[in-house]
């Protein structure tokens, strides 16, 4: 019973963090550049010590990382003549006040500086 119990425990752990990626996901959809994650999943054999049983191990799921999807999403001309798309990897370098970030959001503006 206690396997039991600890298989649905492991399993509930790994679909709270996988709702909290897709409530991200969701959150940030119309955000502009921004790249969906998904998580990755594994089988997990816990080695049983019991010389009777007969699977050898307990079995369990475990996400042991998230991939960031990087493909290119739409590119939409506008009227910007400062707006720039990016094809392919990369991101560009942006420069603050409290320095440097790195983004895919080509929608830039001119300014004083």
């Amino acid at each position: 019973m206690e396997n039991a119990l600890l298989i649905g425990l492991s399993r509930q752990m790994t679909m709270t963090r996988e709702m909290a990626t897709i409530a991200n996901n969701l959150a940030n959809m119309n955000t502009t550049a921004y790249k969906s994650e998904a998580m990755l999943f594994e089988q997990f054999l816990m080695p049983d010590a019991s010389e009777e049983s007969a699977g050898g191990g307990i079995t369990f799921v475990q996400d042991f990382g998230q991939h960031r999807n990087m493909r290119n999403g739409a590119i939409q001309t506008t009227a910007n003549p400062f707006d720039i798309a990016i094809a392919g990897e990369g991101f560009f370098r942006v420069q603050t006040e409290t320095g440097t970030f790195y983004t895919r959001n080509g929608h830039f503006n001119l300014d004083a500086e």
